[in-house]
C-alpha cells in the first residue's frame, strides 16, 4: 500500500495576483494611455508601443528588471493557456 503524495499548489508570482502589482507598476499605470477592452471590462495600457493588460504589464516590468541577457540565451515566450 503506497501513501498518496500530495503536492502543495504553486503560488503564482506577485505580478499575477489581483492586487500583486508593485508600487512602481501602479505608479506607471497612472501615466500610460489606456483603452477599455471591447470584450471585457478590463483596460489595456499602452507600454512601449504594446497594448497590455494590467497583469501583463507587471510581468513585463519584472522581466525587464531581472533578466540579464547572455549571448547564448534563446528567448521563447508563450501563452500558458
Amino acid at each position: 500500500m503506497s501513501i498518496p503524495q500530495t503536492t502543495s499548489p504553486q503560488i503564482p508570482p506577485k505580478y499575477l495576483l489581483p492586487d500583486g502589482l508593485s508600487d512602481e507598476c501602479k505608479k506607471l499605470l497612472t501615466t500610460l494611455p489606456k483603452e477599455r477592452s471591447w470584450i471585457t471590462s478590463h483596460y489595456f495600457y499602452n507600454y512601449q508601443g504594446l497594448w497590455l493588460l494590467q497583469r501583463q504589464l507587471g510581468g513585463v516590468l519584472a522581466c525587464q528588471q531581472q533578466f540579464q541577457a547572455q549571448e547564448s540565451d534563446i528567448y521563447h515566450p508563450r501563452n500558458k493557456s
